[in-house]
């Protein structure tokens, strides 16, 4: 069953199928360190997906299917400046690589510490977006959500959405 998506709507993502062996690897040691369902996060925007994967791509949603997806829906609807907004934020956004390095060491450090030790630059995240980290600095920058948007991870976007937003799919695709 494929949800109705609205722009703006948040996609986290528990990936049941890989290319390749490090992509499985990789999704199974994010669930591991952060302690979460999820291991990916998009979000929906003008019948796409944006996503920061090997580089901030757009896609069908149909990419998704086989796997286990919530969406997420903001509880204030878009207006249409904030539309806007987000679509010139995206757009900036594409083809920049992924920030293996802040996943790989910034963020496991961070929750290997009870979240309390961060030693990346905020800026790094800006130029080498990861999944969570392009999501929330779009609705930082749009609506001043997530705060620290840096230091997301799918537990912490999971955590804290019922303050921005409001569940409507979960399942499988």
């Amino acid at each position: 069953m494929k949800p109705e998506l609205q722009d703006g709507d948040v996609i986290l993502v528990h990936a049941n199928s890989f290319s390749t062996w490090y992509r499985w690897l990789f999704s199974h040691l994010i669930r591991l360190f952060d302690g979460c369902y999820y291991n990916h996060a998009q979000i929906y925007f003008d019948g796409k997906v944006y996503e920061a994967d090997l580089k901030v791509r757009e896609i069908d949603f149909e990419h998704n299917t086989g796997d286990n997806v919530m969406v997420l829906r903001p509880n204030k609807e878009l207006s249409a400046e904030e539309k806007k907004n987000i679509i010139a934020f995206l757009q900036k956004e594409m083809g920049k690589p992924y920030g293996f390095g802040s996943v790989i060491f910034f963020q496991t450090l961070y929750i290997l510490t009870f979240r309390r030790i961060w030693l990346g630059k905020k800026s790094a995240t800006d130029d080498h977006p990861y999944c969570t980290s392009l999501v929330t600095r779009c609705y930082n920058r749009v609506r001043g959500y997530f705060p620290e948007y840096y230091l997301t991870s799918p537990s912490v976007m999971l955590d804290k959405s019922a303050l921005y937003f409001y569940p409507v799919f979960e399942g499988k695709l």
